[in-house]
C-alpha cells in the first residue's frame, strides 16, 4: 500500500498539468485522468456497475488542482490519479474507518462487493491498481492509484475472481443480445492479446456505460 508521499513522487511531473484523457463514465459524467490510467479507469467503472451499483447516479470527480481540504497538502486529484465516485451519495465520513465485512452501509451507496471488485483490478505484476480510502479515513467516494505510471495496465480477467468475471460475461450476453453474440464461454479465458479482445472490450465498456445511464 503506497503512501501519499510515494504516490506524489511517482507522479511528480504530472502535478496540475496534462495532457489528460477525458472519459465519460456510465454514459453521462466526464472525468479526466492520466493517459496511463485510461484502461484502469474504465475497468474501475465496469467493476462497480457490473456489481449492481444503484442508479441513477450523480457526478463523479477526478482532476482538480487543489489541496486536501483543511490542509496545505496537495491532493492526489491534482495529479489526475484519483476518482471520487458519485460523490453526492458516497460522503467523506471524517473520523471513521469502514471495517471489512460491512457488505452495505446506509451512509453511502458503494457496497463491499463493488469496492472489492475495484481493488481486485490488478496490473501485469499482480498488484492492485486502485485503493479505496473508506478503509483508512472514511472517504467513501475516493479511489486512488496505488502504483507508478509504468504499472497501470490492468489485466481485468486476471484481477477479478474467475466466477465473478464469468457471471459478468453471462449477464452481458443475456441482457444485451444486441451487442453480444455467440457462446459467452468463449470469452471466459479470452486473452488481451487475442484479435477478438478489442471488439469485446469496447462492447463491454459501452454496455456498462448504457447500464449506468438508465
Amino acid at each position: 500500500m503506497a503512501t501519499h508521499r510515494q504516490i506524489e513522487q511517482w507522479w511528480s511531473d504530472r502535478k496540475c498539468t496534462g495532457p489528460h484523457v477525458k472519459l465519460t463514465l456510465n454514459g453521462r459524467y466526464p472525468v479526466r485522468v492520466q493517459p496511463e490510467l485510461e484502461a484502469a479507469t474504465e475497468a474501475l467503472s465496469a467493476a462497480i456497475m457490473s456489481n449492481g451499483y444503484r442508479t441513477p447516479m450523480g457526478p463523479t470527480g477526478s482532476y482538480a488542482c487543489r489541496s486536501i481540504g483543511g490542509s496545505n497538502t496537495t491532493s492526489l486529484h491534482s495529479y489526475a490519479v484519483a476518482i471520487d465516485w458519485d460523490y453526492g451519495k458516497n460522503p467523506y465520513l471524517r473520523g471513521t474507518k469502514i471495517k471489512p465485512g460491512f457488505k452495505s452501509d446506509y451512509r453511502f451507496d458503494l457496497t463491499e462487493n463493488q469496492v472489492n471488485a475495484v481493488e481486485n483490478i490488478k496490473n501485469t505484476d499482480g498488484d492492485s491498481i486502485w485503493r479505496w480510502l473508506g478503509w483508512t479515513i472514511g472517504d467513501t467516494m475516493h479511489f486512488q492509484v496505488d502504483v507508478p505510471p509504468d504499472k497501470c495496465q490492468p489485466q481485468l480477467e486476471d484481477g477479478m475472481p474467475k466466477e465473478q468475471w464469468e457471471n459478468m460475461i453471462d449477464s452481458l450476453f443475456k441482457g444485451r443480445p444486441d451487442m453480444f453474440h455467440g457462446d459467452p464461454t468463449y470469452y471466459y479465458d479470452l486473452s488481451a492479446d487475442s484479435p477478438d479482445w478489442p471488439n469485446f472490450w469496447n462492447a463491454f465498456v459501452d454496455a456498462i456505460s448504457l447500464e449506468g445511464d438508465n
